[in-house]
Formats: C-alpha cells, structure tokens, sequence
C-alpha cells in the first residue's frame, strides 16, 4: 500500500533538493563549476538526492500495481512506462539518471564534471515532469 503521507514529504523533499541545484548551479556557472572540486560537490549531493527521491517515488507508485517487480533501480521507472503511468521517452530518461545515480553514489572518484553539469543543465526538467505525475497520482 501506498503510504500517501510519504510520498507527500517525498515531493517536497524533492522539490526543495532540486531549488538547490538550480540555485547553486546558476551562482556558480559551468566555468566555475568545472574549475573548483568544492562547487562540484555542493551541486553533485543536492542532485543525488534528487534523484534517490525520485527512485523512492517510483517504488511507491509501483507498490499499489500488478505486474512484474522491477530488479533494478533503473527498472523502477521502466516498469512505470510499461504501466502507461510514465511516457516511454520519459521512463527511458529517468532509468538513465537513476543509473547516473549509481555512479554519484559508487564512482564517484571517476565521474566527469562535465557530464555532471550536462545532467544539471539538461535533464531536471524530466525529474519537473516525473514528480508532476507522482502528484496527481497522489490526488488521486
């Protein structure tokens, strides 16, 4: 069963989470972002908890629906779009960041700043889009 309460604090978590990567990333630019290890790591630790919230969010919509459990984090949102709760394109996003999370989490020592900063730069509005639909599923 879906705790609503939960993913009630999850969303606003996340949202708070996702103000401060724009927030940093827009003080510090990409310059500045890629020349000082200390501006990566304030952005990289508010990013990687946006995107474990997400993956937390996806398990709590897949808790209350038939079908097959997912064995993977990156399954999560794979099994969303194959429930039709998630656009395929966007299920094939969100798999890929919970991925890149894998690596915040578990490489860390060999991840490439740039392509840290192309995720912040370029892919948040998926998670914008993802916990849109985690909410209506919340009114629901």
């Amino acid at each position: 069963m879906v705790d609503r309460d939960r993913v009630g604090e999850l969303l606003v978590a996340a949202e708070a989470y996702l103000d401060d990567v724009r927030r940093f990333a827009a003080e510090v630019g990409r310059e500045g972002f890629l020349a000082e290890r200390g501006e990566q790591y304030r952005i990289e630790f508010p990013l990687q908890q946006t995107i474990q919230i997400a993956i937390d969010l996806a398990a709590h919509l897949l808790a209350d629906t038939p079908g097959h459990r997912p064995g993977t984090l990156a399954g999560l949102f794979d099994a969303l779009g194959e429930r039709g709760m998630l656009t395929p394109e966007l299920a094939s996003q969100l798999a890929a960041m919970a991925r890149f999370r894998n690596l915040l989490v578990h490489w860390y020592a060999e991840l490439d700043p740039v392509r840290v900063w192309d995720l912040v730069t370029t892919n948040l509005n998926d998670v914008d889009a993802f916990l849109a639909v985690a909410a209506a599923e919340l009114e629901t």
